[in-house]
């Protein structure tokens, strides 16, 4: 080659080179984003995200590939970045429609449905006429029907629904409104018609199914059920709650041998299929027992398929049936010599949950952070520390992990269940129960999912909901016996006699363990309820004469009389007892109790003191002899009677409780809140304890981080009716500046508690922060007057802020004065 022609060459290329240096990085950018439309086009999602990032890294504000990098995220099934994303969009460009519009849809997908009304209000700006935001309008607006239990209102958005249909034919939000309204007008053929209709434009929707074979359930098609269970398992071979269903339907139709030959058809013998033979596994340990379970994981583990997970299984039965030492040696053993594969991550999680039931806290959460370490996105881990931040009342951060969690598996109930256990921490219990609901539909109506939500319910005053929701419950498990319970309770607060009547009969046909307990406290409670006395007194009677006697029925005896105020009759018969059982410590405890409740104080403390010396560990009978020596007005001897105690039982929560009060009666607060910090720590669920300790913190604290704290721990206590929590998140909302909660919470509150000065402190302040001095002034006169004697320096704010408040009232009125008299001439 000649020189010249190779240095042409060289030329040409620096010329080229020259040029593109030339270019600015918004038009590298722009060939970038351009060329990801190309791979959009030609279906090549993947290597359009690349050049996507690779415009973002040029210009990272440039609109067109943010908008479609979040609409890539979005088809990819990842909810939760898509939205992140989104909110990024709007934050740089306010005015951004497509934005808006898709963070109401994304909101309403997580059941987020402030967020969704708060992004509709934006959306309604810029996307007018888009029959998007049309359904969405509908599905907000059914929403708000069904939480009005407005029927008219929830059928004219239906209609509205299938009006948009015609132009939106494909639209999963409007057939599921659709679907809904027909189930709850008892349309279910319809249902079903519309059901299939909805599984062509979206086959891959697993709440049709789910729909479906609960209508099938209602209507007891039970043939149709498990043909759809094994369509559901044909589309959905990863789903473990599909199967499980599958095999609760065998099961409850008591077809063992039907299940199990289904199950071991799910595999071939030496090819591996880890998700079929853990199945067989878990159905063996559940119809056939534990000893042929592990006869299971014997033979899997010679078969060699997978050792270290069969293996696992073997060391989870040992943790399980009690050799936790053993079982964590085990499955240590099995982590370490693993690595960092998807598998050995969930052992991880299984040894990290090993470890914190079992007190190793550290060790715990050490291999938690390991396992999000190598994947920020591992749902079983993500679960568990979701759990660790609630307990810490971190929930806005557990929500983020759950969001997470629920992108990998949207139709795990366990992640939905922990979700509201947050979001009623949270004080959102309407968010909660739509949650529950969530879990109950993604789980096929389990009976823990169903119980839960069902309980739920009951809580909100809403018995019908939570009948329908049981019955569609044992309509998939029939017979089983804590959902007969359920329903059995459900009806006797309905005082549908008949039903409840109906369910006492069912549980004396089944015949399995402890039946028959819960047919006599269904027994007792509707003749109780009924107020049947004699033949509640003869049932009772005869439950207690048979055998070697029914201490339970025993005591419900002693209960009647006592509830009669028949307090002879109460002691003949305890007599009676105690002649046939002399050295029986329940009759004993019964004896005591029934001279405390005669005002015999002094003789039930004899009594109780007897019981004692023989076993010391009895925190009952410790609780009764402090509440016996109070009743005695004798304090000095119950507080003493507390320490004894707590040296005996010092695990006791009631004791600490009581320990707790004690200290606060002292005015010894600082010590009551290091109590209640310790109580709040062993158990964070306890609304009464986190009551008391955001009380204390915001009472005794002024830093922000403390008030803070206060907050997150009573938010559970927001739109509470009981007057002391009230009281608190009133208290805590004025400390952080909310003055319009505050008023919302301390007046009810105050008006409960009028004898409390310290809550009347609260209100008067909060008046005076609004600037309402004609009702500041009476209500911290009244709050100076109830503390009369009390040193506390709440009631020395209240004195000052009184006279801060009538000098500001003595302006006002001058100044108004002064406005209103003529100017006199010169």
């Amino acid at each position: 080659m000649r020189p010249w022609t190779s240095l042409k060459s060289v030329l040409a290329v620096l010329c080229v080179l020259a040029l593109a240096g030339c270019q600015t990085s918004e038009e590298r950018a722009e060939a970038h984003f351009a060329s990801a439309q190309e791979l959009i086009a030609a279906d090549d999602p993947a290597r359009a995200m690349i050049e996507l990032r690779n415009a973002l890294k040029l210009v990272g504000t440039y609109e067109k590939a943010l908008a479609t990098q979040a609409l890539l995220v979005r088809q990819s099934g990842n909810g939760s970045r898509a939205f992140s994303l989104y909110q990024t969009i709007t934050e740089l460009y306010a005015e951004h429609p497509e934005a808006h519009l898709a963070l109401a849809e994304l909101a309403l997908e997580f059941g987020e449905y402030e967020e969704a009304q708060k992004n509709l209000l934006s959306a309604r700006k810029f996307n007018e006429g888009d029959p998007r935001l049309e359904i969405v309008e509908l599905a907000v607006g059914y929403r708000n029907a069904l939480i009005a239990e407005d029927g008219s209102m929830r059928r004219d958005v239906a209609e509205s629904a299938k009006q948009l249909q015609v132009q939106e034919p494909t639209s999963i939000m409007l057939h599921g409104i659709i679907i809904d309204n027909m189930v709850r007008e008892g349309l279910e053929l319809e249902a079903l018609d519309e059901i299939a209709r909805a599984k062509i434009s979206a086959p891959g929707n697993l709440a049709l199914y789910q729909t479906k074979l609960e209508i099938l359930a209602r209507r007891q098609d039970f043939p149709a059920v498990e043909t759809e269970l094994r369509e559901m398992l044909k589309n959905f071979p990863e789903n473990s709650t599909v199967k499980q269903s599958l095999i609760h339907y065998y099961l409850a139709r008591g077809d063992l041998d039907a299940a199990e030959k289904f199950l071991r058809e799910q595999y071939e013998p030496k090819v591996a299929d880890d998700g079929a033979r853990v199945t067989v596994v878990r159905f063996l340990d559940e119809a056939r027992g534990r000893e042929t379970a592990r006869s299971e994981l014997d033979a899997l583990i010679e078969e060699g398929t997978n050792d270290p997970l069969f293996k696992s299984m073997r060391a989870t039965m040992n943790y399980e049936d009690g050799f936790t030492d053993t079982a964590i040696t085990e499955l240590t053993g099995i982590v370490e010599a693993g690595g960092d594969n998807p598998q050995n991550l969930d052992l991880k999680v299984l040894l990290a949950r090993m470890l914190d039931e079992t007190g190793n806290e550290v060790g715990a959460r050490a291999l938690i952070e390991e396992v999000l370490l190598v994947d920020a996105r591992q749902v079983e881990a993500l679960k568990v520390r979701a759990n660790w931040l609630i307990d810490q009342n971190l929930t806005d951060e557990a929500i983020i992990d759950l969001r997470k969690a629920l992108d990998q598996e949207p139709n795990d109930p366990t992640i939905m269940t922990i979700t509201a256990r947050a979001h009623l921490l949270n004080g959102n219990r309407e968010l909660a129960g739509e949650v529950l609901a969530l879990a109950v539909q993604a789980s096929g109506s389990a009976p823990d999912e169903s119980m839960r939500y069902a309980r739920f319910l009951v809580g909100e005053d809403r018995l019908l909901p939570a009948e329908g929701i049981i019955v569609d419950a044992l309509r998939i498990t029939p017979n089983r016996p804590l959902l007969l319970k359920e329903l059995a309770d459900i009806y006797v607060a309905l005082k549908d006699w008949p039903r409840a009547e109906q369910v006492e009969r069912t549980l004396r046909s089944i015949q399995v363990e402890r039946t028959d307990v819960m047919a006599n406290d269904l027994r007792y409670a509707i003749l109780q309820a009924q107020e049947k006395t004699g033949e509640l007194e003869k049932f009772l009677r005869e439950l207690a004469d048979t055998g070697e006697g029914n201490m339970g029925a025993e005591i419900a005896v002693i209960r009647s009389y006592i509830d009669r105020d028949e307090i002879d009759e109460a002691t003949l018969y305890l007599e009676q007892l105690r002649a046939e059982r002399p050295s029986d410590r329940i009759l004993r405890f019964l004896e005591g109790a029934l001279k405390a409740s005669e005002g015999n104080h002094d003789e039930a403390v004899q009594v109780y003191r007897a019981l004692l010396s023989e076993d010391g560990n009895s925190e009952r009978v410790w609780l009764e002899i402090v509440r016996s020596l109070n009743a005695l007005e004798r304090s000095d001897e119950a507080d003493a009677a507390v320490e004894e105690a707590l040296s005996a039982v010092p695990d006791s929560v009631n004791l600490r409780w009581m320990q707790a009060s004690i200290m606060e009666r002292n005015k010894d607060y600082e010590s009551a809140l290091q109590v209640y910090e310790s109580l709040y720590n062993r158990n964070s669920a306890t609304s009464v304890i986190a009551n008391n300790l955001a009380s204390l913190l915001s009472t005794l604290r002024d830093d922000e981080e403390s008030i803070e704290r206060a907050y997150r721990i009573a938010r559970r206590l927001r739109d509470s009716d009981f007057a002391p929590y009230q009281d608190t998140y009133g208290w805590i909302a004025f400390r952080r500046g909310d003055l319009d909660e505050a008023l919302r919470n301390l007046e009810p509150a105050a008006e409960t508690l009028a004898d409390d000065p310290l809550v009347q402190f609260h209100l008067g302040m909060t008046y005076a922060r609004l600037n309402m001095l004609e009702k500041a002034i009476p209500q911290l006169e009244k709050t100076i007057a109830l503390a009369l004697g009390d040193a506390r320096p709440q009631f020395q704010t209240a004195r000052s802020e009184l006279r801060k408040v009538k000098e500001k009232l003595e302006k006002e009125r001058l100044a108004e004065q002064a406005e209103t008299e003529p100017t006199q001439p010169e």
